[in-house]
């Protein structure tokens, strides 16, 4: 194994990892400062992965005592994976994320001594946005202005007098709202270490080593906060490599590598010189682009891949000809090569060229994926419960309140209501509403419900998952799954004992850490293990195979009939019955998925009232009443009639029938007051459509008298919205569905004890619903079983599921086609083909069709994956601490670039393409007028040129196998300048053939 050896008594400990001469020696590095120089493919985070694990295992060290600093989230996931599996559970021990998330973590516990409030929260990019667009900025400028804000934070520039003021103004606001940006983060994070002695030592002393990727890629600001963590014990091992740095923009310095090694006293840093990704003629070609110079060497760096292919240049009088050559050199090589999409990406500086290629490739029915670096909460629904979760931690802030009704109102009427004289957003939405009709009345009245009810859900939620449940089905701005527009064919799973059994079964396998064995069964059981990954995570499921090992704890599963005992693995047996097996596997997922729904109201009052009029302004009450609800069950009721001095108007009359001489000689609300309010107590109130004129009038009467401000209410017609969309949504409407008596309607008695019968039935329904329309991302694994079990007929609800799985396993963002071909090519399964499988589908028309580029609902079921994951890690004991851990991990995950899906060709640009690879890249619009830009080619600026350079070389080093360059002579019409660096590589002129491997 030649430069591969490894010292004998090394090599079995460090997890098993195979390393080359140079990696490690880095691994097994003394104690003590160490920099590590890994040009791209060279193992990096092997690297850096290898001596967490050498640390651990080799030199005995605390999991719980090492800091590891990644760039992204989704580098420190990489490693976090690698680690559990070389480590096992003592991985999770580690402190490991960004620099962001460490500094937020060492500042959280200190909030008071830097003067923040308790439970603070972290402002992206749009409440930045928000807080200027309420200091009157334009958009146009807020960006300047908050580029200029950061640049003040972590370089200390000084701002222009008008600039300052609005600087001033706008940290104002932020702590107005209780909040810190991202810049505040690392400012405050380093000014509590450096002004308390006491807090610093204690923060050196919870890590005895600290480990740093991407060096190059950190600011001054960052730097200095590693090192005077790292200052006590000096273990600090820092990876990095200036030939990639490519975040100036983000102030970071390539030169602080050098500076790394003088101030920790560094003479001769680790090099890894051998490039295990790209062919020598891709690394050899890529390097002629690297600036050369005292402050960047070159370093000696090998390549031991060679590849048939050379490096090409393709050139083209203008874009579309440019998309049309790529989609078909593409799709030759695709059906050359057989390599999966995944293996393929498309590289460009900027989302404008991008977008024009995705256009091409999907017109030309190819699978592709432009990544935008999307967050969970460019998703509108996703959005909206984030901003709906940060006023249930704050509920009086109008910043929060703001964001929400961006989620959820036109643009058109947040401007109408900005000119409003309410003084809060809640009274501006009441404001208008009252005055106006239609559509955006409801809105507004949707919106004003919704930020109310928030309260209770705080109040009676004690688990986030419960929360987050609870939210979604307050339904405002929210768009219906497919599951929920069929939802009354849908048969309440926990109706059906064999899918009880089944989903105990399940739970009970991954209780005891067991392992799930799928036995073959004609293609069924790749869709089978596909819902059980998708739906069960921490569920370990595999393919039975004559070489499996089953043991105690095991299990395997059955498709059809079949009696097969497997040594000690428990069998489970599936077997066609009065429903198909997908479609009771999918109702065993769901009751998993739904076991910690439940009623978050059992306890509570329910009221109403009876008015003079109509007049929510001015009316008086002539009847109060309530019932007291424990368990679901009425224990307790209050009424009274009220004297007052309003004269009941003819309309009142006509619904309630009161009188004047009814109301003679009753006491008047101020003395009935008191005993009201002693019989809610510490109750939340219940009411429907109150907030529209119960609750107000009430507020308005007993204002001297404390009124209602310290209870809590809840208001159960946006819940009805969700669970009867086209229904009659009036409480008699409600009462006459559910068969519950009302007594005398337009008694406010009858109609509180009516009230508290509908929101029982309500809170039921609501948890029937629930239960059989979750899990709607997994639909089009659903449909596929079925067509692979071979039923002949569907009853209403399998129908139905098959109808919007088919659809969805057509679209765009389903790739479950593509995993049943690899899956059953990989097994050796006779199956049906994927041709076949979109025909019982419905076609290859309806399939292009659904593949054009859609609304954000087409990717809504991705983000609620990726939101599942968040919420499951946050998820603890104390509700206020797991949102604030979910909120954070949003915010700080916000800008970590997207995934790579290996069925999709990747559409990237340069910069989100750190940390990846593919066997074929196409690096698209390489001219001056891109890279590295008109201003700077034509002004000269060498160091925006020397960074174009290193962006052109990171972009270039994705690839492995295969890599073109294109460039044009007009782009969106306009000349694109020249060519400059593919003259220095020696590209241009070539066209097809050049540079091919030696």
């Amino acid at each position: 194994m030649p430069d591969t050896e490894m010292d004998a008594e090394i090599s079995p400990i460090i997890m098993g990892l195979d390393f080359f001469k140079r990696q490690l020696e880095a691994v097994t590095a003394p104690i003590g400062p160490v920099l590590v120089l890994a040009g791209p493919g060279a193992g990096k985070t092997r690297c850096l992965t290898g001596r967490i694990g050498y640390l651990v295992q080799h030199l005995g060290a605390e999991p719980s005592r090492i800091c590891a600093i990644t760039f992204t989230n989704k580098a420190a996931q990489e490693i976090a994976g690698r680690l559990r599996l070389g480590l096992g559970p003592t991985a999770e021990h580690l402190t490991l994320g960004t620099i962001h998330s460490l500094c937020l973590q060492i500042l959280r516990p200190y909030a008071k001594q830097m003067d923040l409030p308790p439970g603070f929260g972290i402002a992206d990019e749009e409440h930045q946005k928000l807080i200027l667009r309420r200091l009157r900025i334009g958009k146009f400028r807020t960006q300047k202005l908050l580029t200029l804000f950061s640049k003040k934070k972590l370089q200390s520039l000084t701002l222009l007098p008008p600039d300052e003021e609005l600087f001033v103004k706008y940290q104002a606001e932020l702590r107005t709202n209780r909040m810190i940006d991202f810049d505040d983060i690392l400012v405050l994070t380093r000014q509590l270490l450096e002004k308390d002695r006491a807090v610093l030592e204690a923060t050196q002393n919870r890590w005895d080593h600290i480990l740093v990727d991407e060096l190059q890629d950190l600011d001054r600001f960052q730097y200095e906060t590693i090192r005077l963590l790292a200052l006590c014990h000096r273990s600090l091992f820092g990876v990095g490599d200036y030939d990639q740095s490519i975040f100036s923009w983000r102030g970071a310095d390539p030169n602080l590598i050098a500076r790394f090694m003088k101030d920790f006293g560094i003479t001769r840093p680790v090099s890894l010189d051998i490039n295990c990704r790209s062919s020598k003629a891709i690394f050899e070609t890529a390097r002629k682009i690297l600036p050369v110079g005292e402050q960047y060497p070159r370093r000696e760096i090998k390549t031991r891949h060679v590849s048939a292919f050379p490096v090409e240049c393709v050139g083209h009088d203008n874009d579309i000809n440019e998309a049309r050559w790529i989609v078909e050199h593409l799709q030759n090589d695709l059906a050359a090569s057989s390599l999966k999409r995944g293996e393929y990406a498309i590289l460009y500086r900027t989302h404008e060229v991008g977008a024009r290629i995705e256009e091409t490739l999907l017109a030309a029915g190819v699978r592709c994926q432009l990544g935008r670096g999307r967050a969970l909460t460019d998703d509108p629904v996703i959005a909206q419960l984030i901003s709906s979760l940060r006023l249930v931690l704050d509920p009086d802030s109008e910043l929060e309140m703001e964001r929400l009704a961006q989620c959820v109102l036109p643009p058109a009427l947040i401007s109408e209501l900005a000119t409003l004289s309410g003084v809060s957003l809640r009274e501006k939405l009441r404001e208008y509403a009252a005055k106006k009709t239609g559509t955006e009345s409801k809105k507004c009245w949707r919106l004003h419900y919704q930020m109310a009810n928030l309260r209770a859900l705080r109040s009676r939620c004690t688990t986030l998952t419960a929360l987050i449940d609870e939210i979604l089905c307050l339904g405002v701005g929210r768009y219906e799954s497919s599951l929920e527009k069929c939802a009354q064919l849908l048969i309440d799973p926990a109706t059906i004992p064999a899918a009880c059994e089944l989903a105990a079964k399940l739970r009970d396998i991954i209780t005891r850490n067991g392992r799930l064995f799928v036995k073959p069964a004609r293609g069924l059981e790749i869709s089978v293990k596909w819902l059980l990954l998708k739906a069960l995570p921490n569920l370990h499921v595999e393919h039975l195979r004559t070489d499996s090992f089953s043991k105690k704890g095991d299990a395997v599963l059955l498709l059809k009939a079949d009696s097969a005992i497997f040594g000690e693995a428990e069998t489970i047996a599936l077997s066609p019955s009065d429903r198909p097996i997908t479609l009771l596997l999918f109702k065993a997922l769901q009751i998993a998925e739904s076991r910690q729904y439940n009623r978050a109201f059992a306890d509570y009052v329910a009221f109403d009232t009876e008015t003079t009029d109509k007049d929510a302004g001015a009316c008086e009450v002539v009847e109060l009443a309530a019932v007291r609800v424990r368990n679901g069950e009425i224990v307790g009721q209050f009424r009274s009639l009220i004297h007052c001095t309003r004269p009941i108007s003819p309309g009142a009359f006509d619904v309630h029938g009161y009188t004047a001489a009814d109301l003679a000689g009753q006491p008047t609300l101020a003395e009935i007051w008191p005993k009201f309010r002693e019989f809610i107590g510490n109750d939340l109130l219940v009411a429907h459509n109150g907030y529209k004129f119960d609750v107000p009038v009430l507020q308005r009467l007993t204002k001297s008298w404390g009124g209602l401000n310290d209870v809590m209410f809840f208001d159960s017609l946006p819940l009805a919205r969700w669970i009867l969309p086209n229904g009659g949504l009036r409480l008699v409407d409600l009462a006459a569905r559910f068969g519950i008596d009302t007594g005398r309607s337009h008694h406010a008695l009858d109609d509180a004890i009516s009230l508290a019968r509908v929101f029982e039935k309500l809170q039921s329904e609501r948890l029937r619903k629930s239960r059989s329309t979750c899990l709607n991302h997994l639909i089009d694994g659903v449909a596929l079983g079925l067509i692979l079990e071979g039923s002949p007929t569907l009853n209403a609800e399998a129908e139905a599921i098959f109808r919007a799985g088919s659809r969805r396993a057509l679209g765009k963002d389903s790739g479950i086609l593509e995993v049943f071909e690899r899956e059953a090519k990989g097994l050796g399964i006779t199956a049906p083909s994927t041709l076949e499988i979109v025909e019982r589908f419905g076609g290859a028309d309806l399939q292009q069709q659904l593949r054009q580029p859609g609304s954000p609902q087409d990717w809504y079921s991705d983000a609620y994956d990726r939101l599942q994951q968040l919420i499951a890690l946050a998820e603890g004991n104390d509700l206020d601490a797991s949102l604030r851990k979910f909120l954070d991990t949003v915010a700080l995950s916000k800008s970590d670039g997207a995934g790579v899906d290996p069925d999709r060709v990747a559409l990237l640009t340069f910069h989100a393409t750190k940390g990846l690879e593919f066997s074929r890249v196409y690096v698209v619009g390489v001219e001056d007028h891109q890279l590295p830009g008109y201003a700077a080619i034509n002004e000269d600026r060498e160091d925006e040129i020397n960074e174009a350079g290193r962006l052109l070389y990171v972009a270039m080093t994705r690839a492995k196998d295969r890599l073109c360059l294109t460039y044009c002579r007009e782009r969106r019409g306009r000349p694109s300048g020249g060519t400059t660096f593919l003259g220095e590589m020696g590209l241009i002129g070539s066209n097809d053939k050049s540079l091919a491997d030696t």
